[in-house]
């Protein structure tokens, strides 16, 4: 299972650094979540706060699982280690929206590739855990 999340990390971080313009076929794009995302209520709504909580979740999995493979350090490319504890969907939300706001022409990508972008932008570390390469 571990290995299976960290993949899946590498996957999405991997189409980030490659530059990808637009979301991949069947993944959710930034466009779409800021649409589901810019409604108060209704389905757009909770579409919306699903994603973030699902993506916030997979993050924090993946970083976990790397720091339990890697003796309490956390290895994985994912923004969680400098997020605030308890920062709540409708903070995250905000945060993504302020984004969308300023780079609207960054919109087309796969969403959860652009999440990772802005979390580590708001939320920056002192000092990056993770090894220079």
């Amino acid at each position: 299972m571990t290995k299976r999340l960290i993949l899946t990390g590498i996957a999405v971080v991997t189409a980030s650094w490659l530059g990808t313009a637009h979301a991949l076929p069947g993944f959710v794009s930034a466009e779409l979540l800021k649409s589901w995302c810019s409604k108060n209520e209704g389905l757009d709504r909770e579409a919306c706060y699903s994603y973030l909580r699902g993506a916030s979740d997979a993050f924090h999995a993946i970083a976990d699982a790397s720091a339990a493979d890697n003796g309490g350090r956390n290895l994985s490319p994912w923004p969680n280690e400098c997020m605030p504890a308890r920062i709540s969907i409708t903070e995250l939300r905000d945060v993504f929206l302020e984004f969308a706001a300023k780079e609207p022409d960054r919109l087309g990508k796969q969403a959860a590739v652009l999440l990772v972008e802005i979390l580590r932008q708001s939320f920056p570390c002192a000092k990056d855990p993770r090894p220079e390469s």
